[in-house]
């Protein structure tokens, strides 16, 4: 774990003790789109529909995109080529790689069509192709970028599988910043009873994409813990797995069991939800889980998109780490007076940061159909109809299974769009959420510090907002009993940005925090705990708090 995020000063009581306070990472946020305004993020376009393609055509088609940590992205487009050779894969240094292209292993096979679309901040994929002149049982193969790392009909090293089982296909594929490759695989292991077998199998390589081991976290009729029915197939999709730089993988199962309880979500081993099960909406089960989006941050965290029991209308869910995010029917004060009406393709993405930022896409009941849709950071739209970039506005936003990304440190999105003038495009998203208050260790500078008010009653504090100033600040407290839910039960607002405040504590033992606001109510983050993780809270209301945006980052 990344110690970067520790606090650097306990919880502290300060009816007890002054010499600190609760050493809470405090932050600011991007701009809050109200119904009639949405977040001012720089945004530029990737790939349009038209751009030339040197040596092929022009592009006519947007499919697939991927950001990594740098900023650098890869965008899958079809060009108005030969239908052999039309499809293309673009970076921002122009084209790629394209259909019928020659790669270097195996010998004489060409690209026949892309699969699984990934980047890492190295600018390494780990990917499937298609392949052209090969025969029918070896036509497609895992590659490093161009490097081929395992080949359909190729022999399986991993030990859990049994000897002899051949690699016999390949669905999603993903790279982590390791350079290690989560491959959802078809073999056929000689004692599963049955031609065509699933695994999940981690490819471990070198720095130039040979494999130095592999490994099958899971396969088909493996029973996992905490169940008596066997896995009978895993999620395929591009959003049915998620695997993070530690190597956890999220992934979707399904069991051999009655309809009603046979998938599962597993991250490694370790079940994190089942259909049939309890989820965190009370009185409500998870009903379906297969087909539906999920994805996993670097601190293990989950985010997932599930359909629950009970009212068909409120019955589409996000849950992030055991909580609700939003649901179908939900009132978002970001779109008041409006209600949220659909949150995308099930098997859309539903990507989740570091921080535990979540982005979606959501569509409200505003009459005004040209205002009702839009991109979601949490509880902020960050992306709204009518977006202006390149001399156009954005008219609608894609919504399906390969519709938007982000980066998994959430600095950059991703996302793809129709603008008013008639084009496709992929455009990229800087978030630019106000710096947080350093805290003397993730964030350099002087931490938050409380000293008893020579009155003998008040609190005095200061926090810097000369390393990483925002735009205001709100302080909330609550009982020190309730400090680690942090469920706050009063605030201060608007203590000004001058690094120092005061305010009268209540009666009872108490703790108290800062966090920072823009001047269209969205907050930053609560702090990290002792893992390096957000805190799940927020001011609640307070404050004139209408949504969270949590960010590490200084400008």
């Amino acid at each position: 774990m990344d110690g970067r995020h520790r606090r650097a000063s306990p919880h502290v009581n300060p009816r007890k003790a002054f010499a600190g306070a609760l050493g809470v990472l405090v932050l600011g946020a991007s701009a809050c789109l109200l119904p009639a305004a949405f977040a001012a993020f720089p945004v530029t376009v990737m790939v349009r529909q038209g751009d030339a393609v040197a040596g092929v055509g022009s592009v006519t088609k947007i499919d697939n995109l991927a950001i990594s940590n740098a900023g650098t992205w890869i965008v899958e487009a079809e060009t108005d080529a030969d239908a052999s050779s039309n499809q293309v894969m673009l970076r921002s240094t122009g084209l790629y790689l394209r259909e019928n292209q020659l790669l270097p292993h195996p010998p004489g096979a060409a690209i026949a069509s892309f699969d699984s679309v990934n980047l890492n901040a190295a600018g390494h994929s780990g990917w499937n192709f298609f392949l052209r002149n090969e025969p029918v049982n070896a036509d497609s193969g895992v590659f490093f970028d161009t490097q081929l790392v395992v080949q359909e009909n190729d022999l399986s090293t991993a030990p859990q599988l049994s000897p002899n089982t051949r690699f016999s296909g390949f669905f999603d594929t993903k790279i982590n910043e390791a350079g290690r490759i989560a491959v959802v695989a078809s073999v056929d292991d000689p004692l599963i009873p049955t031609t065509i077998d699933r695994a999940l199998v981690i490819l471990v390589l070198d720095g130039s994409g040979h494999v130095l081991s592999e490994t099958a976290l899971a396969k088909e009729g493996q029973v996992l813990p905490g169940q008596t029915q066997a896995i009978a197939d895993f999620g395929t999709g591009p959003h049915e797995s998620a695997f993070n730089d530690s190597g956890q993988w999220l992934y979707f199962a399904d069991l051999t069991g009655i309809f009603l309880t046979d998938g599962v979500i597993y991250r490694d081993l370790t079940k994190i939800a089942q259909e049939g099960a309890p989820s965190p909406v009370p009185g409500r089960n998870y009903e379906v889980l297969a087909g539906h989006g999920l994805d996993l941050n670097n601190r293990g965290e989950a985010a997932f998109k599930a359909n629950l029991d009970g009212d068909p209308p409120t019955d589409e869910d996000i849950i992030v780490e055991g909580e609700e995010l939003v649901h179908v029917g939900s009132f978002l004060p970001a779109v008041s007076p409006f209600r949220i009406t659909a949150i995308g393709a099930s098997n859309g993405p539903v990507p989740i940061d570091d921080d535990r930022n979540v982005l979606w896409f959501g569509d409200w009941d505003n009459p005004d159909t040209g205002k009702d849709t839009g991109l979601f950071l949490n509880d902020v739209v960050v992306a709204q109809e009518g977006l202006s970039v390149a001399g156009a506005n954005v008219v609608s936003f894609a919504s399906g299974q390969d519709s938007f990304a982000m980066s998994r440190n959430g600095r950059y999105v991703a996302f793809r769009a129709v603008l008013s003038d008639g084009t496709e495009a992929a455009l990229r998203m800087e978030v630019q959420g106000p710096p947080p208050v350093p805290d003397g260790a993730g964030v350099p500078g002087v931490e938050m510090r409380a000293s008893r008010s020579p009155n003998g009653t008040d609190i005095d504090i200061a926090w810097d907002v000369t390393s990483c100033g925002a735009t205001g600040y709100n302080l909330f407290y609550g009982p020190l009993a309730s400090v680690a839910s942090l469920s706050y039960t009063g605030a201060e607002c608007g203590i000004g940005v001058t690094g120092h405040a005061s305010f009268t504590p209540p009666p009872e033992d108490t703790f108290f925090l800062i966090a920072s606001m823009d001047a269209s109510g969205v907050e930053g983050g609560h702090g990290y705990d002792s893992r390096g993780r957000a805190r799940h809270t927020s001011a609640g209301g307070r404050c004139g708090v209408v949504g969270q945006i949590r960010s590490a980052r200084c400008p």
